[in-house]
């Protein structure tokens, strides 16, 4: 379907231009970037990710699939006018589709409240360690503690303001793969049994 502002005479001028070019000459084209995704892997069990828009940037997402495969985790941030809100989410795979079964609202730490956070999907994760974008970066930053042995998938992604809050589809970094060979940790043992 031809967008309303082409004519059919400067289609058929077109002749060979890519699509891309005939949607700018037609008046419908929305340049959008993609996200800059980058993370820091550090022995034994830490990672830090960052994913990075641009100006137009109002939604933020890092995402870690559990060496599993079958759970992952979506740490989401979004802008407004007057303060960040956001959730974390922890998914299971059914079949060829996800199945939320957790979230977490972080509307209240990321305004100054008590810190929330939580082990899940292979990793452990607090709001302490979340960094916002500030003085324009467009950079969101995640940091983790990683569970499990064996590969993680990571990825970030964003969603771009064509108008005030209004959000077109994700824009996503490519998925990079880290293996992680989990420490043996000794955890304390603490028994609460009651005598009678």
């Amino acid at each position: 379907m031809l967008p309303n502002l082409a004519s059919a005479r400067s289609i058929a001028g077109a002749g060979s231009l890519s699509l891309a070019t005939l949607l700018m000459v037609s008046g419908t084209a929305v340049a959008h970037s993609a996200p800059t995704f980058s993370y820091v892997y550090t022995v034994p069990d830490t990672l830090r990710m960052f994913v990075t828009g641009d100006t137009r940037t109002g939604i933020w997402r890092v995402r870690v699939v559990a060496p599993s495969g079958v759970r992952r985790i979506d740490f989401i941030l979004r802008s407004s006018d007057t303060q960040w809100t956001g959730a974390v989410k922890v998914a299971d795979r059914q079949g060829n589709s996800w199945s939320l079964i957790s979230r977490y609202d972080l509307s209240a730490p990321l305004g100054g409240g008590a810190a929330v956070s939580s082990c899940d999907a292979g990793v452990c994760w607090s709001t302490d360690r979340l960094r916002l974008p500030r003085n324009g970066d467009a950079r969101f930053a995640v940091g983790l503690t990683l569970t499990e042995r064996g590969t993680y998938a990571v990825s970030g992604a964003i969603r771009q303001a064509s108008e005030a809050f209004i959000y077109g589809h994700w824009l996503r970094s490519s998925s990079e793969q880290i293996a992680h060979q989990r420490r043996l940790i000794a955890v304390p043992c603490i028994s609460t049994s009651t005598r009678g």
